[in-house]
């Protein structure tokens, strides 16, 4: 029986799973490569943050929740899931498609926060619960509305705390996914974007949100005895940041003052970048490389900027693994293996429904909590690969095989990463276990592959 004394495996993980609602065979792809992972890491405490959670066809957002959890539980044993996200996608005022599952081992000490009661609760018995992440106190979510950051569109971006207590020791999670980069020739014509200079905004507000927050709450904390007041609790923010390349200095590194052409194809502007050795096709949505040796992990480091902006804020492992973003997945842009209600109960066998939690009293309370409210039903989020050519390029991994190809929507970048405060740096160290790493390279798991931070506490 695991004690506080006694380390315990954690593993932070975080997946853009736009397809994976949307297609049977990505699901029980994504599914695979995360039990593997969290079976070789023996973790006992498991953090999966979702950014683009839509429902799968015919079933309403709790019931994909159900499904998303049901496929890992399938593959995995001694462990309970407790499931956050959106109730109703049509929404528009508070859907941000965030959510997380959580993973714990049986065996392990973990408590988690109610935000609302400042006090440790304990879990519940039941094998899968879901939570609404707009009425639950386990969570604190905030959408970015119309309006903020001078966004004149409504956007599925925001952000969603948790807070755990694992084996004794308390992190704060915090989910993010902030604005991605709508044009490829906007991107290119100067730096900092505009794009990079809205999630320079965002994350800022989140981070400032998360610092009045936290004081007020540890304020109370304190008058409670939770924890001493001006104790620095671990941070780890990860998600979909979007963060992109300086995309001037790569078309100025590779192509100088070469030849460049701009014409209206079919009515959409193209720009062509060319060298005797290597071309570049630019559009809006389409970016086509012709040189793979030049898209490796140390030629496009060098463009990698928008994470120190936060440097004294948020620190990061060493990256030694290639972008996590975009891949290209054959069948998704035709509609194969898409997810209907039958293949759902395929993936999760469906034998009974989450337990909607109510609440659960907090250690020394005799009062619960609001109950969560019920899902209401939605349909499955549409959203997938506008362009579905190859691009010729790939990854080069460390044995020089070539691994999945990225796609030819995107500069190859570092969207999905996870951040941490200094003291969160400090905790991990040391750890003998600690890795920093992608999942589903040689898989089609999605246009984003999962990124992990696994350490021990």
């Amino acid at each position: 029986m695991a004690t506080q004394q006694d380390p315990c495996a954690v593993l932070l993980i975080t997946s853009n799973i736009a397809l994976a609602a949307a297609h049977q065979f990505v699901l029980d792809t994504w599914s695979k490569e995360l039990a593997e992972k969290i079976k070789s890491a023996n973790a006992g405490f498991v953090a999966v943050h979702l950014q683009e959670v839509g429902s799968i066809e015919g079933k309403s957002l709790e019931e994909t929740a159900v499904v998303f959890a049901r496929s890992l539980l399938k593959l995995l044993h001694g462990y309970h899931v407790h499931t956050l996200c959106n109730a109703d996608e049509k929404d528009a005022a508070s859907f941000s498609a965030l959510g997380a599952i959580f993973l714990v081992r049986t065996d392990v000490n973990i408590r988690r926060w109610n935000f609302q009661a400042s006090a440790w609760a304990r879990l519940p018995a039941d094998e899968v619960t879901w939570s609404d992440i707009c009425d639950t106190p386990y969570g604190m979510h905030c959408k970015f509305t119309v309006g903020m950051f001078n966004q004149h569109r409504n956007a599925r971006k925001g952000f969603l705390q948790t807070r755990w207590c694992v084996a004794g020791q308390e992190l704060d999670l915090v989910n993010v996914h902030l604005y991605h980069d709508a044009c490829n020739l906007r991107s290119s014509s100067k730096w900092p974007s505009e794009y990079a200079l809205t999630r320079r905004e965002a994350l800022s507000y989140v981070l400032s949100t998360l610092q009045r927050d936290l004081a007020v709450r540890d304020t109370r904390s304190a008058r409670k005895r939770v924890r001493p007041a001006g104790d620095p609790r671990p941070l780890f923010v990860f998600g979909d940041f979007n963060f992109r390349l300086d995309l001037p200095q790569f078309l100025q590194h590779h192509f100088g003052s070469g030849p460049r052409t701009t014409e209206q194809i079919d009515g959409e502007e193209q720009h062509t970048f060319s060298q005797p050795d290597k071309s570049l096709v630019l559009k809006t949505k389409h970016f086509e490389f012709q040189r793979q040796a030049d898209l490796d992990l140390t030629r496009l480091l060098q463009f990698d900027k928008e994470s120190k902006e936060f440097a004294d804020r948020l620190l990061e492992d060493v990256i030694t693994f290639p972008p996590s973003y975009p891949y290209d997945v054959p069948g998704a842009h035709e509609g194969h293996g898409k997810s209907k209600s039958k293949e759902g109960k395929a993936a999760g066998k469906d034998p009974a429904p989450a337990s909607k939690e109510a609440g659960h009293a907090p250690e020394g309370s005799k009062d619960a909590s609001h109950a969560d409210g019920p899902a209401s039903k939605g349909k499955k989020d549409k959203k997938a690969h506008k362009d579905g050519a190859r691009n010729v390029a790939g990854w080069a991994g460390r044995d020089g095989a070539v691994e999945l190809p990225f796609a030819s929507s995107r500069c190859p970048a570092w969207c999905d990463r996870v951040l941490m405060s200094a003291v969160s740096r400090a905790l991990i160290k040391a750890c003998a276990n600690r890795e920093y790493g992608i999942l589903g390279l040689k898989a089609h798991i999605g246009d984003h592959k999962p990124v992990f931070l696994q350490f021990s506490v």
